[in-house]
């Protein structure tokens, strides 16, 4: 009920591995490396934050947890294809955010793995106010689909997208006439 705090959590590492750009990027110098792990502990401080939140907010056992998992053959023989396809979705998706990087800094050049990670850092950044922006009405979704109300689904959904649409625009298209500055001219 309360993603909101994971989000907000995300949003201000994603704001900090931004504005670190301006850091490790500067006067002709690209601390690629640097950037790199500097964003790896920034999103490793924010998942570990978000858990002392709910540990401190909720009482959450988090040995309790681990303690209580259990293996059950009748839910393996159950769910086991979709865990072999979500496993091969993981694989495939660790590979494609992991190579491309590798693959650009290989054949276009480490600079461009900097602009190329502002890019991604940016998408991150959008994704989590999106996030917290269209939670709450992907929640009220599920009421009108419980109740079956397809029409009251419908107005809902055009509200959504009629209240919305300046707020999800307005910033893509500034990074879109913005984006131009970002990219090495050479």
């Amino acid at each position: 009920m309360e993603d909101y705090i994971l989000q907000r959590t995300n949003i201000i590492a994603s704001l900090i591995r931004i504005l670190s750009v301006l850091w490790f990027f500067r006067g002709g110098r690209y601390g690629i490396v640097g950037y790199f792990f500097f964003a790896q502990l920034v999103s490793l401080s924010a998942a570990l934050i978000a858990l002392i939140i709910a540990r401190k907010r909720y009482k959450y056992d988090f040995k309790l947890l681990l303690t209580s998992m259990r293996l059950s053959r009748e839910v393996y023989s159950k769910t086991k294809n979709l865990a072999f396809s979500g496993l091969y979705m993981t694989i495939t998706w660790i590979l494609y955010y992991e190579l491309d990087s590798t693959i650009i800094g290989k054949f276009i050049g480490a600079k461009q793995v900097a602009v190329y990670a502002v890019g991604l850092t940016l998408l991150s950044f959008f994704r989590g106010i999106l996030g917290i922006l269209f939670f709450p009405f992907y929640n009220r979704r599920f009421h009108f689909i419980g109740a079956n109300d397809l029409e009251g689904l419908k107005t809902f959904c055009l509200h959504v997208i009629i209240i919305t649409a300046p707020l999800v625009v307005m910033p893509v298209v500034t990074v879109t006439l913005l984006a131009k500055p970002l990219s090495y001219p050479g």
